[in-house]
């Protein structure tokens, strides 16, 4: 019998309001429902309102399979909401809705217990936004098996984000999850730790290659996986590809696959969480790599994060 990996989930549950209509979503709901239908469990910690939009959410969820215990009811405050603009290439800008229902995530004696049997813990940058859920984000990872995978996903979404709360995160983490953009961001700001001559204004890639980053990118992704301790660093690149990094070393290229985008949202969410899953499964990193490469090029083809996959894609073994 195969293992039901537990993965247990920290965040922002919140609707997508896109041009072609509303869609459930938030990067933690978003890596739950892949995560489940990857072959695991998936149990979501965040906060709705007591509205229209939250009774929504726990329709869908529970459609989709994934666990309402610990998705708490706000009595006030109401259930979040994004305005997602796409550009012409399908890339998603964000209007973000603050002092929402997630925003006020409570404490949880069951769901602290529960995390006993974490193999993993997925968390980003977003939820630790308000004091409130940093603060208990915190004392969770302090709770954490040391087995279990702690996973930031950094999700960078101005202005929702600090260099202080991003160092106290890293601290907690063993797979470290962020796209290209992000990672100009995070030199820049890490510069006085990390040395770089990195700048936001660089290509991460020779010009002859698409496939090889530039030799100080990987020098300093190199330097920051040893400074944070991380066991793994997987960076995401949009339509060059993707890379995934171990603390021995180790390195893995995939190039995107291509296909027609209908939009790219939540596709950064399920390629997560096919690493997430490939991980616990000890998989090689150049197959989870391609696996992960695959399966998100098909949600780039898909509208909103969430949409149904059909077998084909979910046979990783």
């Amino acid at each position: 019998m195969k293992k039901v990996f537990q993965i247990y989930v920290f965040g922002e549950i919140l609707w997508d309001l896109l041009p072609s209509g509303k869609k459930l979503g938030g990067a933690p709901a978003n890596f739950a429902y892949h995560a489940n239908i990857l072959g695991g469990q998936a149990w979501v910690k965040s906060r709705i309102g007591n509205d229209s939009f939250g009774a929504e959410v726990q329709s869908i969820l529970a459609s989709h399979n994934i666990s309402l215990d610990f998705v708490e009811i706000d009595p006030v405050l109401p259930t979040g909401t994004v305005v997602v603009h796409l550009n012409e290439n399908g890339q998603p800008s964000y209007e973000i809705v603050e002092n929402v229902a997630w925003d006020n995530i409570q404490s949880d004696n069951k769901f602290l217990a529960d995390l006993k049997n974490a193999d993993a813990f997925y968390f980003g940058s977003l939820a630790a936004r308000s004091e409130n859920n940093l603060r208990i984000l915190l004392s969770l990872l302090n709770s954490l098996p040391e087995k279990s995978l702690k996973v930031f996903d950094l999700n960078l979404r101005n202005p929702f984000y600090s260099k202080e709360i991003i160092r106290q995160l890293l601290k907690k983490t063993t797979v470290f999850k962020l796209n290209d953009e992000e990672l100009l961001i995070l030199a820049e700001m890490f510069a006085d730790e990390i040395p770089t001559t990195l700048s936001i204004c660089d290509s991460l890639f020779t010009q002859n290659s698409l496939n090889l980053l530039e030799t100080k990118v990987i020098e300093w992704i190199r330097a920051f996986i040893q400074y944070y301790q991380l066991k793994h660093l997987i960076l995401t690149c949009g339509s060059s590809g993707s890379f995934l990094w171990d603390s021995q070393g180790n390195s893995s290229f995939a190039p995107a696959e291509k296909v027609n985008i209908i939009d790219t949202v939540g596709a950064g969410d399920s390629f997560t969480a096919v690493c997430v899953l490939g991980l616990l499964k000890n998989i090689p990193l150049d197959k989870i790599n391609r696996n992960a490469n695959r399966y998100a090029s098909f949600i780039c083809s898909q509208s909103g994060a969430m949409p149904t996959v059909p077998n084909q894609f979910l046979d990783f073994e």
